[in-house]
């Protein structure tokens, strides 16, 4: 099959070779594909809008007309969800509640056996670990998403939707927890984090590396995440409130002053995540307020702003009080942290969560 592939108007770049087409007659899987927008579903005018912003938009529908050779892989069932997919703004809570509701009803029905949510690449991380922890199932979840919109020269969006398909469509995939496959890596959404604005290799997992690729002749996995999810998780959508406690994200940084600490107390926080210097240290005047808070009965966990190693605390710059966020981005440590306040307020309960998830 040629190099590169032209439909629609869509050009495969160089070295985004389309792998060869199964026999026919093998069986395929049946793959739901759910569209929550994003750059990924982004038309520009004309081939050379290659940054995200294009606000002419397609969907699943239009996804498999013009890229046909998704139906030979999988049987496609097509799902749009009522999200903010013109990108003028980041999903909310309620947009992630009706989207984990309704993947798990897709998991829970017989004619779907893996399922794709191409979304934002800017809040996808969050996203995926968020349905690593609520969404019970041993069905492949696939986050997908673009660098730049689908119809761009050199656009990573048909191949990145492609692989996700075949990712969800592989056995070996079952019983992973939720995945993000971009740029022909498969990540553990526990684990990757989104580390660059515009190029196509952006999504990576820093510390513990890819544990699987879509190669062009087959999806190979290579590990397992080891930590609770879907089908283990504690979590479960269909239980959760209509809103999650109140948790806020503060950067320690040089000469940071206390304010931010209180002034995020006194608006009623439940929580606070502490992204510190490496390996996780803040100065005198956020200790002084973290110890504030946990006299309140705020929750404090502690992350680095490394994105690399486990977070911990010096002797003398210790916090009794304060958890750790282990190796997690402060973005998910605070998701972690509101899923947990939903269930418990004691430290020792909320440690075990960072200690397992």
């Amino acid at each position: 099959m040629a190099a590169a592939l032209a439909f629609a108007g869509v050009a495969v770049g160089a070295g985004q070779e389309i792998p060869p087409f199964p026999p026919p007659g093998i069986a395929l899987s049946r793959v739901a594909l759910v569209s929550m927008g994003g750059e990924i579903a982004e038309v520009g005018e004309t081939p050379l809008e290659t940054s995200a912003g294009a606000r002419s938009l397609i969907g699943p529908e239009q996804w498999l007309e013009q890229l046909p050779e998704l139906s030979l892989i999988a049987h496609i069932t097509p799902v749009e969800l009522d999200s903010p997919h013109d990108g003028s703004r980041a999903p909310s809570f309620d947009d992630w509640h009706l989207a984990a509701r309704r993947l798990q009803g897709l998991a829970d029905g017989d004619g779907v056996d893996g399922i794709v949510v191409a979304h934002p690449t800017g809040t996808m991380a969050e996203a995926a670990y968020f349905m690593n922890l609520v969404v019970r199932t041993r069905k492949p979840i696939v986050f997908v998403g673009a660098l730049r919109p689908w119809t761009a020269i050199g656009g990573d969006g048909p191949l990145n939707l492609y692989n996700a398909v075949r990712v969800a469509a592989s056995e070996a995939a079952a019983g992973k927890g939720v995945l993000v496959a971009m740029n022909q890596n498969v990540d553990a959404a526990r684990d990757v984090i989104k580390t660059g604005s515009h190029g196509v290799g952006a999504f990576r997992s820093v510390e513990l590396g890819v544990i699987g690729v879509a190669d062009l002749d087959v999806v190979k996995l290579f590990s397992a995440p080891i930590r609770r999810h879907t089908e283990q998780s504690e979590f479960d959508v269909v239980s959760l409130p209509r809103q999650l406690p109140l948790v806020e994200i503060v950067l320690a940084h040089a000469q940071a002053s206390d304010r931010v600490i209180d002034a995020l107390v006194a608006a009623g926080v439940r929580g606070l995540v502490i992204d510190g210097a490496p390996p996780s240290t803040w100065g005198a005047a956020h200790v002084a307020a973290l110890r504030r808070a946990l006299d309140v009965g705020v929750v404090a966990v502690a992350t680095a702003r490394a994105r690399g190693g486990r977070s911990w605390s010096h002797p003398d710059h210790r916090v009794p009080g304060v958890l750790s966020g282990d190796n997690l981005s402060p973005e998910k440590a605070r998701i972690l942290l509101q899923l947990a306040l939903t269930k418990t307020s004691e430290t020792s309960e909320i440690r075990r969560f960072f200690e397992q998830y």
